[in-house]
């Protein structure tokens, strides 16, 4: 068992209670649970800190909760929900976030640390972008709307203008929005772009697209504009190790959806 996972038995999640880990890999850590108020025993898996900010990992843990929520058979779990949870690291304590909708991802902080933006399907699909005080007060207030999901990624230092990715095009794409406004949205990459972040002067946002690392020159001054997407580097991409290879498709063959056998 790796040596690094870090909660205790006892710890408490919400309604939940850790027992006892059971495994840990290149996409989370999982545990078993007890969940207090309809005492059943569930799995609970973490996107640890230094995973979190990898939209690609994201995905692919957003993909397998998908695919979960999907199957029905007596040998799989089932899913009843994902949630953004703050880590005290001082105090070495989980608080849960966020309690409404079932699959709630992508959380990014204000650069004044006041606000977290994140995705969320508590208003239905597609997922939405939201916002909440830190300290959990006042509720979520949404950001975003349509038929096509927006993925918060990267504020800019000023807390103005948050890069965001959307799948509006038919393919992901990095967009810029002030928040709040006034002010409509900039389409900044041109061929596909994923993980935006923004340069510390304001001036600058980096994005990838496939492998290849772009920068686009940003004024925000009189008004928003952005220059033509320019290339750093191309070099080989490896969002993360695999356990076993397309094992999400080789399940749902595996094992039909719908009612039980």
């Amino acid at each position: 068992m790796p040596e690094t996972m870090p909660l205790a038995s006892g710890t408490k999640l919400g309604p939940y209670e850790i027992q006892s880990p059971l495994g840990a890999g290149g996409m989370g850590e999982v545990y078993r649970a007890r969940d207090t108020r309809l005492e059943r025993t569930v799995a609970i898996k973490i996107l640890p800190q230094q995973l979190s900010n990898d939209p690609l990992r994201k995905q692919r843990f957003e993909r397998e909760a998908k695919t979960i929520s999907n199957l029905n058979h007596p040998h799989i779990c089932v899913l009843h929900d994902v949630q953004v949870w703050l880590h005290d690291l001082s105090q070495e304590t989980l608080t849960r976030f966020t309690f409404e909708g079932n699959r709630t991802l992508n959380s990014v902080w204000t650069p004044d640390g006041k606000r977290i933006a994140f995705n969320s399907n508590k208003e239905g699909p597609p997922q939405s972008i939201f916002w909440q005080l830190a300290d959990g007060s006042g509720g979520p207030e949404r950001l975003t709307g349509g038929q096509y999901a927006r993925v918060p990624m990267s504020w800019s230092p000023d807390g103005r203008w948050l890069a965001y990715i959307s799948n509006e095009s038919g393919r992901y794409e990095v967009y810029v929005q002030p928040y709040p406004g006034p002010g409509g949205k900039s389409q900044i990459s041109t061929e596909g772009g994923m993980e935006p972040a923004w340069n510390s002067n304001g001036r600058e946002l980096f994005y990838r697209s496939g492998d290849k690392m772009m920068a686009v020159e940003i004024a925000t001054q009189p008004s928003f504009t952005a220059g033509k997407p320019r290339m750093l580097f191309e070099g080989r991409y490896v969002p993360s190790p695999a356990t076993a290879p397309n094992w999400f498709e080789e399940l749902k063959r595996r094992v039909p959806t719908g009612k039980n056998p």
